[in-house]
């Protein structure tokens, strides 16, 4: 049976309007009525807007701004977890051209779609922001929810689109339109905030939107944006600035006493026990789970049917091959196809809701801020800050719930074993490898590997069926996605250099 949260996702999905920054004024009376997309394609506002009167209804609102769209495709796609698959597998235009690093526009989640889809979700925000005007006591925890969304969506467009975060460049660096007011006016013109001034911006949402979210609000807590949410989503912010010590704040919080290893997925236990261990893994009820989304796609068959993607020879580098810790075998779960030479995470399992005249209704659960995000954040922290005791503890208790036939005498992680692994690396080095290695496998086809390729200035290299190879090399001006075209023409934005 579908869920109220999946029902006006579902609903709110059929009428989203195309026009990014628009604002979702529309709420007609349970969106009976046929709408009219206010954007510069068509010529006429909608009318007969529904005025939202009470929390509860801004609240049911909320549910429809959480992020909906398919981005992970496109993103592994240009990621280093990608390679050629034999045999062939539906080869298209899209996928050749975002596999070279071309400037290709549509589907897997392209980079039109993902631009369009986090500022449909910015304009509901701010839609529900101008509703709570009416009484700021009475709609404090809606104005906090809401605060909290747009802060996450500007964080991950400003990821994709611009530069990463550099203190000496950032006031010079264009970022990206940062949209605070719901859009009414299909004459509206926006601009490229700096860098500087978004992220300004994020931290002052953030924070306002931490202080007023109120958990016992929710019926459904692990799909909003609660307390414990905030706090993941400011260890991911400030690790982007280079704060380690708000991210050490933010990490505290969310885990006081250093709790952190009662939340992490124990995939060497039950989950390896389990028959159903994906579900397990997108379930409301699992503890690592802080911020569940329900986005409606097909999102194994994608992973599955794309001609490049985690091939034979990544699979083997990256599960097979020993690390520093002595781990050569991982409890990861991993599904093979075509002569075990296509390799999937079984992390999505499909649901199907059937909404009559043999039309289906099919979606998964996604988990987008979790236990093992703020574990990594506050394993780079301490790096940077060379407390390698402390990042070593926390990457020990990954291992733990990791490594099939974890003994702890055989898989401890320590600088000696690093040092012998890595010997032409300094300590800092060395560790920072090993920890995005365990990173890289442990966001596997979740599209995460992407932003650390860009915040970190990581090169990769495709190498195709012809074995041409392709590269994006660190500073490459390729590392931010093109704007959408019509962000250019319609909107009047400058567009990223190449």
């Amino acid at each position: 049976m579908m869920t109220t949260i999946n029902k006006i996702r579902f609903t709110i999905q059929s009428f989203r309007l195309s026009k990014p920054y628009a604002g979702l004024s529309l709420w007609l009376p349970l969106l009976v009525c046929s709408l009219v997309s206010c954007n510069k394609y068509l010529d006429k506002l909608p009318d007969n807007r529904v005025e939202l009167k009470t929390p509860e209804q801004v609240a049911q609102m909320l549910v429809s701004a959480y992020p909906n769209f398919q981005n992970i495709v496109f993103l592994e796609l240009l990621s280093d977890n990608t390679g050629f698959r034999t045999p062939l597998i539906n080869r298209d235009t899209a996928q050749v051209s975002i596999f070279r690093f071309t400037d290709f526009s549509n589907d897997y989640g392209s980079r039109d779609n993902i631009w369009k889809g986090y500022y449909e979700s910015i304009a509901v925000a701010n839609q529900a922001l101008d509703a709570c005007k009416i009484d700021s006591t009475r709609f404090a925890y809606n104005r906090g929810e809401a605060l909290l969304i747009r802060a996450y969506d500007h964080f991950m467009l400003v990821g994709l689109y611009a530069k990463p975060y550099n203190e000496g460049t950032a006031d010079s660096d264009m970022g990206i339109p940062y949209v605070q007011e719901p859009v009414n006016d299909i004459q509206t013109k926006f601009h490229r905030n700096t860098v500087r001034e978004v992220y300004q911006l994020i931290e002052k949402d953030l924070l306002e939107g931490m202080r007023l979210v109120d958990d016992t609000k929710y019926q459904n807590p692990a799909y909003r944006f609660t307390k414990r949410a905030a706090f993941a989503f400011a260890t991911s912010f400030y690790l982007a600035k280079k704060d380690y010590a708000s991210v050490q704040r933010y990490s505290s919080l969310l885990f006081p006493g250093n709790t952190i290893n009662d939340y992490i997925r124990p995939y060497n236990t039950s989950y390896a026990m389990s028959e159903n261990w994906a579900i397990l893994y997108g379930g409301a009820s699992e503890k690592a789970n802080i911020l569940l989304t329900s986005p409606a796609d097909l999102i194994n068959n994608d992973l599955s049917n794309v001609r490049y993607g985690l091939n034979d020879s990544i699979y083997r580098a990256l599960y097979l091959r020993p690390t520093a810790s002595g781990v050569s075998k991982w409890a990861f779960i991993l599904k093979s196809e075509l002569a075990k030479k296509n390799y999937r995470e079984e992390k999505y399992p499909l649901k199907e809701v059937l909404i009559g005249n043999g039309y289906a209704y099919y979606y998964s659960n996604r988990c987008i801020l979790s236990t093992e995000d703020v574990l990594f954040n506050q394993a780079e922290s301490y790096i940077m800050q060379n407390q390698y005791d402390q990042a070593l503890k926390l990457l020990n208790f990954w291992i733990s719930k990791r490594a099939s036939n974890y003994n702890a005498a055989r898989h401890r992680l320590t600088l000696a074993k690093l040092t012998a692994y890595y010997p032409n690396n300094d300590t800092k080095t060395a560790l920072m490898n090993e920890m995005l290695w365990y990173k890289r496998l442990e966001f596997m086809q979740t599209g995460m590997r992407w932003y650390d390729i860009i915040r970190l200035d990581l090169p990769v290299t495709h190498k195709d069926e012809y074995n041409k190879t392709f590269t994006l090399a660190p500073g490459s001006l390729q590392r931010q996605l093109l704007l959408p075209f019509y962000a250019i023409i319609q909107d009047g934005l400058q567009q990223n250099p190449r």
